[in-house]
């Protein structure tokens, strides 16, 4: 009689184990792709890691060889307080990584959602990547690289070219997935523009109720959307002149810098 105890793998925990390992694999090849992308310089230093306060933190560092790695479903979930405490105040290596770019987020600043959303986080998310090519529906690639005065041109599009080069590079006919959605996709390349200054909230604010009624100019959409309390008709006619345009224009025909130029107008 054979009394050899034989090892039964459940299903359950062959599932187990093998996202484990899928998880691994992944954590594995973003890694290597954070240090490759600065050990090529893509990673720049920020302005507190020069000068004295850089040498106090690598000096912190040497004291610990601890790594820590957050994984959070979409981006904002993360524990900006806690990552900030362990690298800045204890030198630890910190990761973070999103499983997601937000895709399925919500959309406090405008309407924008899913594809184009996930575009916008991206490059909210990651200030140090220099190039992101995004393959999106057609529609979507469109609506980021078009130009001022178009149908297409909208709040996507000057968020993204207010931060990025946005261009087209080829298009993807649907006849090459399976199965065959019902929709075409793009190839989009966002060239980050150097320097870059970050979006403010009242930048983004002007921006939005600038497009929130399209059928009314600049002016009257933005009165009309309250976008940006305490300014008059009379102050916002009086900003569009002070950076070239007249007081009747509508907001797309502006470019992405005039958006900018007239936020600081408005000290906004």
């Amino acid at each position: 009689m054979n009394t050899a105890r034989s090892q039964v793998i459940r299903p359950q925990h062959f599932c187990n184990w093998f996202i484990s390992l899928l998880f691994f694999i992944y954590l594995s090849l973003a890694c290597c792709a954070v240090a490759q992308a600065a050990a090529a310089g893509s990673l720049g230093p920020l302005p507190p890691d020069t000068g004295i306060p850089g040498l106090k933190q690598e000096l912190r560092r040497l004291n610990t060889t601890g790594r820590l790695l957050q994984v959070v479903a979409h981006p904002d979930d993360e524990d900006g307080g806690m990552l900030t405490l362990e690298a800045r105040g204890k030198g630890v290596s910190t990761v973070l990584m999103t499983l997601t770019r937000g895709e399925g987020g919500q959309n406090k600043v405008g309407s924008s959602l899913f594809d184009v959303l996930g575009v916008l986080r991206t490059l909210e998310l990651l200030p140090s990547v220099s190039l992101c090519v995004v393959m999106v529906q057609r529609e979507v690639g469109e609506r980021l690289a078009a130009h001022p005065g178009g149908g297409e041109y909208g709040v996507p599009s000057v968020l993204a070219q207010l931060q990025c080069d946005v261009r087209v590079l080829r298009a993807i006919p649907r006849t090459v997935f399976h199965p065959e959605p019902n929709v075409d996709s793009v190839l989009v390349a966002l060239r980050r523009r150097t320097p870059t200054e970050p979006l403010s909230d009242g930048l983004r604010a002007l921006v939005t109720g600038s497009f929130a009624h399209r059928r009314k100019t600049l002016v009257g959409s933005l009165a009309l959307s309250g976008a940006v309390p305490g300014r008059s008709r009379e102050q916002l006619r009086d900003a569009l002149a002070r950076i070239g345009h007249r007081p009747d224009v509508r907001a797309e025909r502006l470019a992405a810098n005039d958006f900018r130029a007239l936020a600081a107008v408005l000290e906004l």
